[in-house]
């Protein structure tokens, strides 16, 4: 049994983002409406998830602002790159 790093998904996903093929795979809204699933159903049960808050709140850029929806959800590792780059103005 090989470590996490190892994996099928990481490996894939990670091919993906370092030759930049955002081509449909797992589509970034469909991530989005899962999050918001997961969400939904913390609140329901009074359970606070920060972390899957702030993941929400990423997604929702990446589809809304940053018109990623349609792509492949690795495709989050532009939108981040994107938010990291200095101010141009």
């Amino acid at each position: 049994m090989g470590s996490p790093r190892s994996g099928r998904i990481l490996n894939l996903h990670g091919e993906r983002m370092v030759t930049r093929n955002f081509e449909p795979g797992g589509r970034s809204w469909s991530q989005l409406k899962d999050i918001n699933n997961a969400l939904n159903l913390a609140q329901e049960n009074r359970l606070n998830l920060l972390l899957a808050q702030c993941v929400e709140t990423a997604y929702h850029s990446l589809v809304n602002d940053y018109k990623g929806g349609e792509l492949d959800h690795s495709v989050y590792y532009l939108w981040l790159e994107h938010t990291l780059e200095p101010d141009q103005g």
